[in-house]
């Protein structure tokens, strides 16, 4: 699986005992119960928040946060950050960093990294394939035919 292969490699540093925060929508709740459970193999403290809202609001939570995992779906903006005085990272799940403010992250000296499984962008690449015989073939009239 893409998520387990990143949190593998994720988690293969030598740190242990890192407060990470997992910011996953319900929709996620699988890759989530996966980051719960590989993280905290390795020591890790985890906690999954379904909404940026949950995440600013838990403060302690928040403040002793080091590490954030985020899908897309929840965008990670400066305010929601505030406070986060032990963050060092912010990783996205999944391939691309548009869901993090890139230069307030460079400007607070936070590192910023995504997912890059093998998985994502080689079922990326299948999926384009396979768009582009879509667009070669009439499937409707094909499918009508039979």
């Amino acid at each position: 699986m893409a998520h387990e292969c990143l949190l593998y490699h994720t988690t293969s540093l030598t740190m242990t005992g890192l407060k990470i925060s997992v910011l996953a929508p319900p929709k996620a709740q699988r890759m989530a119960d996966i980051a719960v459970r590989e993280l905290g193999a390795r020591s890790h403290s985890v906690t999954v928040y379904a909404s940026r809202e949950a995440f600013a609001g838990d403060v302690a939570g928040r403040a002793a946060t080091e590490l954030i995992l985020a899908m897309p779906a929840i965008r990670v903006d400066p305010a929601d950050i505030e406070g986060a005085t032990r963050l060092r990272a912010l990783v996205s799940l999944v391939i691309g960093t548009d869901h993090f403010d890139i230069e307030d992250a460079t400007r607070r000296g936070l590192i910023v990294a995504h997912a890059h499984a093998e998985e994502n962008y080689v079922s990326m690449a299948e999926a384009t394939v396979m768009l582009m015989l879509a667009a070669l073939y009439d499937f409707n009239a094909a499918q009508a035919m039979m």
